[in-house]
């Protein structure tokens, strides 16, 4: 799936910052949990799952629906996760 424009350049390079942003926070937000075993179950998923999109590897970013899902379970308003928590 190609973004419009120089065959998916402009999809590609406008992505990327905003996962790792949407990861940095939720794992700013994770660390206000015991475990990632918490922040699963609060996301209604596997631990196994939710690793895809935490660990240093990861192989699944994550995509707006699992944005409001983490937004909505720590009760922060819409758009939070896309915001640098560390500049504020």
């Amino acid at each position: 799936m190609q973004g419009r424009g120089s065959g998916g350049w402009e999809r590609t390079m406008s992505a990327r910052p905003i996962h790792a942003i949407r990861l940095k926070n939720t794992l700013l937000l994770a660390d206000t949990l015991k475990t990632h075993t918490a922040l699963a179950e609060m996301l209604g998923m596997s631990e196994q799952n939710l690793s895809q999109y935490l660990r240093a590897n990861a192989t699944r970013n994550i995509g707006n629906t699992l944005a409001q899902r983490i937004e909505k379970a720590f009760d922060k308003s819409p758009g939070w996760l896309d915001l640098d928590q560390e500049k504020s």
